[in-house]
């Protein structure tokens, strides 16, 4: 079985002159993993003026998920099943326990990486993520161009925000999410 997770890289353009700075007080990896870990909480809303139901991954449950991230649409006869047991909801949501756990991600640090993972995630978590041999996956933890986009002006202002005008001239802007 393999399990949920994504990897995002990040492409940031940091002046030598504001390593050096942080690498000689001793705080280089502890301000690149904090700028990682704000990240991975801003997917999920987990910053006090976000909601998680507003977040990247949040959005992922929408009504208009289908439109916005490609989702191929539910089988004729599944659709109307699940119309009759549960009403018209998104497509991602039956239950609501996967919605439940992606928007309750624990954001961990593990050595020089910081992982976002679902709490309490139902074993059919994977199979939506990866899809099947009959179902096209429908992921809720890959982020398409536009949460790229927003993570992007996330950490443009999170740089301001935390190291100031002057270190943020210094680190420059976010060149690209991937």
């Amino acid at each position: 079985m393999t399990s949920v997770s994504r990897q995002v890289k990040v492409e940031l353009h940091v002046s030598r002159s504001f390593k050096a700075m942080l690498e000689d007080a001793g705080a280089w990896q502890e301000w690149c993993l904090d700028f990682l870990e704000a990240g991975a909480k801003h997917l999920v809303g987990g910053h006090e003026d976000e909601t998680p139901s507003a977040s990247a991954i949040g959005r992922h449950f929408t009504r208009s998920n289908k439109e916005r991230y490609g989702f191929a649409p539910l089988s004729p006869k599944y659709a109307k099943r699940k119309r009759k047991l549960v009403g018209n909801k998104p497509i991602l949501v039956f239950s609501g326990k996967w919605k439940k756990a992606a928007l309750d991600a624990k954001v961990l640090r593990r050595g020089k990486q910081v992982v976002l993972k679902p709490r309490r995630k139902p074993d059919y978590a994977d199979y939506l993520e990866k899809g099947t041999k009959t179902m096209p996956a429908r992921p809720a933890f890959t982020l398409n161009a536009e949460d790229r986009r927003g993570l992007g002006k996330f950490w443009n202002r999170y740089l301001k925000d935390s190291t100031g005008e002057l270190a943020s001239a210094m680190v420059g802007d976010l060149e690209r999410v991937v």
